[in-house]
């Protein structure tokens, strides 16, 4: 019988926008404090916290450090910290830019958001991380992992902890198994976590076939014919029996984690272990 562990990502910040087009970056704290004591009773194994919020550097600055928080509530609730899903789409996250300034100020920016949460005593197994902002032009998309691959080389020896790099949807880096393998040929300590709600050139199943034991992390959801959705499975589109062979196929034995929508409260934690031992009591029959 194969099984994973069964994990979820939760955020720990929203943002709140107003008619007149201006916001406020709202911590959800207590939300994911009351999350994780759902997720210990139900018998979760592990967390991927996820502080991620369209804020700029200076508001990044004020309440990024606030996450540091949330650790001891994590050790409480006797959940494993597996990953730490640092924050992306943002110029100041952009770590295969074209431009070499904004280019090396991410890397050093990640460096220091990555010692800020180390010195705290709370290092995480994995640091999953985006790329950065998507390719202007298809002319740019190799250039762009060259450089990428160069910054991620020096990020991998900055910390023992293993950094992670999620496939892109759309026209993102990484949409396509190709581009992957060739930057993980140039990154030999780089792995991957694979979103399989961004899957729309290949099925998600020949993706992780053919990245194979490179995979360490996954982003469990579903979409439709559209657009990524972070839908629960089943709610969606994906052949999941083909999706967890692939994973015994490639001997995975990391954690199935779940990264799905709980706004407007369409899904409860509840729902998610529920949907956990339906998937795998079906792929076992």
């Amino acid at each position: 019988m194969y099984k994973l562990k069964l994990g979820c990502s939760l955020g720990c910040f929203k943002t709140e926008v107003y008619e007149d087009k201006t916001y406020d970056i709202i911590p959800t704290f207590d939300d994911v404090r009351e999350k994780l004591k759902q997720m210990a009773e139900f018998g979760f194994y592990s967390l991927e916290l996820a502080p991620m919020a369209g804020w700029n550097y200076e508001e990044e600055q004020k309440y990024l450090p606030k996450i540091v928080e949330l650790f001891d509530d994590i050790k409480k609730a006797g959940i494993v910290l597996n990953s730490i899903h640092l924050p992306f789409a943002l110029y100041f996250w952009d770590f295969s830019s074209l431009n070499e300034e904004r280019r090396k100020f991410s890397v050093q920016h990640a460096k220091d958001v990555i010692k800020m949460i180390e010195d705290s005593g709370n290092k995480p197994k994995y640091y999953v991380i985006h790329h950065g902002l998507r390719p202007k032009c298809d002319e740019d998309r190799y250039p762009m992992l060259d450089v990428l691959a160069e910054e991620l080389n020096e990020l991998c020896e900055f910390t023992s902890a293993t950094i992670c790099i999620e496939n892109m949807t759309a026209n993102g880096l990484l949409n396509q198994t190709s581009e992957a393998l060739y930057l993980l040929k140039k990154v030999p300590k780089l792995m991957m976590v694979v979103d399989l709600n961004h899957m729309f050139i290949e099925t998600p199943e020949d993706y992780l076939l053919k990245i194979g034991d490179r995979v360490k992390c996954l982003h469990v959801s579903d979409r439709d014919e559209v657009k990524e959705r972070h839908f629960l499975p089943y709610d969606g589109i994906h052949d999941w029996n083909k999706i967890i062979g692939a994973l015994e196929k490639i001997g995975y034995d990391g954690v199935f984690t779940y990264e799905i929508d709980f706004g407007g409260d369409k899904y409860s934690i509840k729902d998610v272990k529920d949907n956990f031992e339906k998937l795998f009591a079906e792929y076992n029959r």
